[in-house]
């Protein structure tokens, strides 16, 4: 198993295998959460420690798999954003010489 977790005094203890999900996918996931839960983020051989204690009330298994929920929807957003770089910079290039070309024809 690459990750597991556990309850304990009201706290989630999870284990991230730090070869699927980076540093970066693993904030964001966290960061969605904010308004509902204290996080605390460690790394030890090969593997992130989460400690996730709710803001109110108990925390249950079913908020550990919206976090893992998040960390899945953050590694999709970060892949997609990788195989469309090349069009956003194409788009952007486009734009950046159309505005230059305007410039020029008002001077």
């Amino acid at each position: 198993m690459n990750s597991s977790f556990e309850i304990k005094e009201n706290c989630a203890y999870i284990k991230i295998n730090s070869e699927l999900y980076t540093k970066d996918i693993l904030f964001q996931a966290s960061y969605v959460l904010l308004d509902e839960f204290y996080f605390f983020i460690d790394k030890e051989d090969g593997y992130f420690s989460i400690s996730m204690k709710p803001r109110e009330g108990e925390i249950s298994e079913e908020d550990i798999f919206v976090f893992y929920d998040e960390l899945i929807e953050a590694s999709a957003y970060v892949e997609q954003l990788k195989k469309t770089s090349g069009i956003r910079e194409a788009l952007l290039e486009s734009a950046l010489f159309s505005q230059k070309k305007l410039d020029e024809e008002q001077k």
